[in-house]
């Protein structure tokens, strides 16, 4: 099953992510497990299912609520289908506020709290909402979940499951991709930082994503470069930044990552600034 780590851009001013997801046999059944710096809590509103943190196994339910804490690898997955609530808590604005994100545990399941399931879910109705000062709205509500959370059921010390060795080998590879995209990174290299031999991280490291480690690198490098240029950047400042120092590579590695050249990106991202409204007027005769 592949592995995926998360990074989030939360909105202006808004302490959390919050959307309805569903899983189902057949479909999107067991589509990967991941991982995120950022807390998350789970909140089942239909169905049943299975919730995998680590190594450890859960059978959920409604009304099951389920705290991830940060770095810990975790999936759902079910034999029929599922409906949560899924809301993903910024770690600076909870660490800033006294809640720790780290070496922090909570119950394996919560559940027959209807107090916290209530707070739970006015965080998720001040987040879709549009009423006026929706920003401390939201943090208001969310803080005083938080409160009612941490106070009933927030202990000191990791949460609780044993990951395999290579779950653990393959995470922290990622991780360290994401923090060093930009320098120049060898196979050998990595695989020193990680403590394994170069083939037993190549072959695990596809098991388990499905792409190369470097096909893995590439697309991150790309992903930073996409951004640069959508933030005004030159196709060579964004390449050069985002770890690519050869630009005919970097081109061929773009297009097959997102199926456009840099450069036509780029001239796609001036038209629409010097003219915003041509999409929606449609093309003039």
């Amino acid at each position: 099953m592949p592995l995926i780590y998360e990074s989030h851009d939360f909105p202006d001013g808004i302490p959390l992510i919050y959307h309805n997801d569903m899983r189902y046999w057949g479909g999107n059944f067991r589509e990967y497990s991941n991982w995120h710096e950022n807390p998350e809590i789970l909140f089942v509103t239909k169905g049943e299912g299975y919730f995998e943190r680590d190594t450890e196994r859960l059978h959920l339910t409604v009304g099951d609520m389920f705290v991830i804490t940060s770095d810990v690898l975790h999936a759902i997955w079910t034999e029929s289908s599922v409906e949560y609530g899924c809301m993903i808590l910024d770690s600076a604005f909870c660490e800033k506020n006294g809640f720790p994100c780290d070496f922090v545990s909570f119950p394996e399941i919560i559940n027959g709290d209807p107090a916290l399931t209530e707070s739970y879910l006015a965080v998720a109705q001040e987040y879709g909402s549009d009423a006026p000062y929706k920003k401390a709205r939201v943090r208001s509500s969310l803080l005083s979940f938080l409160v009612r959370l941490y106070t009933g059921y927030a202990r000191e010390g990791a949460a609780g499951g044993r990951e395999s060795t290579i779950a653990g080998v393959i995470r922290d590879t990622v991780k360290y991709v994401h923090t060093h995209y930009e320098q120049r990174l060898s196979l050998d290299g990595i695989a020193r930082k990680m403590g394994v031999s170069r083939y037993y991280l190549c072959r695990e490291f596809r098991r388990y994503t499905g792409q190369t480690l470097f096909q893995y690198i590439n697309t991150v490098r790309c992903k930073s470069a996409r951004e640069m240029i959508a933030a005004g950047s030159t196709v060579s400042e964004a390449a050069m930044s985002s770890g690519f120092d050869n630009m005919s590579y970097f081109t061929r590695t773009y297009r097959r990552c997102f199926g456009i050249l840099p450069r036509d990106e780029l001239l796609a991202g001036k038209s629409r600034m010097t003219d915003p409204g041509r999409t929606a007027r449609g093309a003039e005769p």
